[in-house]
């Protein structure tokens, strides 16, 4: 939407509070992400929800956050009791011509450029840089403005080699079973390291030999590697990582954990 003053704005809609953290976080990345592309210092937002979201701590950090409008519309149950069985328009109706300030998302004209690959490869350039030369990325001033804009960096997929001295390095358990190299090798045709941001949080992708998937692996408190979900085939994401050969050794694999891992 386009607000009164020519700022772009948008509006999301919540019927459930069960995911209220993730939301958080996600509309923090479109502000962001709005602001950059259409050059704006602010980015106004409007959530609709059918809950009272100032009950739950997500909810009030949002409701704080400034240019933010909340409204709170009727519960589901009872807008769902108002409508009658099987509702359908009278024969014959057309729907009428659109309303005189709807626009065609093709009409927002961004003011900025927005390559994804290239903002990501910044990042994960940049990280190699700073751990081969010892420097604390977490300390150190991001030198690029697109920074933000990056949720997770992929390094690339891990030399039989590298996987080995991970596996000498840290655990890794899927379901509560442990899995050393042999297994990792059989079960698994490619092992991708990762990290989520703005944390740096390191993750790796276990591509199975069974099935068109993924297993996303996350660290616990120790530093371990531990089974969190599935990647499916019918995700974007999937085919990003199926893009991704083997290109880390040893060194450059452990420099990447020693930095980011808990321990």
């Amino acid at each position: 939407m386009v607000d009164g003053d020519n700022q772009v704005t948008f509006a999301e809609v919540l019927t459930s509070p069960s995911d209220l953290k993730e939301f958080e976080a996600e509309i923090d990345y479109k502000r962001s992400l709005l602001g950059y592309l259409f050059d704006q210092p602010r980015v106004p937002f409007l959530m609709v929800a059918s809950f009272n979201v100032s009950n739950y701590s997500a909810g009030r950090r949002i409701l704080r956050t400034p240019h933010t409008i909340h409204l709170q519309t009727a519960t589901c149950e009872e807008i769902k009791s108002g409508l009658n069985g099987r509702q359908r328009p009278p024969h014959g109706w057309k729907p009428g011509l659109p309303h005189t300030k709807m626009v065609r998302a093709s009409d927002f004209t961004f003011k900025r450029a927005f390559d994804y690959q290239k903002f990501h490869d910044w990042e994960r350039n940049w990280v190699f840089s700073s751990v081969s030369n010892e420097v604390d990325v977490k300390s150190t001033a991001n030198p690029h403005e697109t920074s933000m804009l990056v949720k997770k960096i992929l390094y690339g997929g891990l030399y039989p080699s590298a996987i080995r001295t991970v596996c000498q390095e840290y655990e890794f358990s899927i379901r509560g079973k442990k899995i050393g190299f042999d297994e990792i090798k059989k079960q698994f045709s490619k092992v991708v390291l990762a990290t989520d941001l703005p944390g740096y949080e390191p993750l790796m992708y276990f591509r199975s030999n069974q099935k068109r998937e993924y297993l996303k692996m996350v660290q616990d408190r120790d530093g371990n590697f531990k089974f969190e979900r599935f990647t499916p085939s019918r995700v974007g994401f999937f085919l990003w990582l199926e893009s991704l050969g083997p290109s880390l050794g040893s060194r450059i694999t452990s420099k990447i954990l020693d930095a980011f891992s808990p321990r």
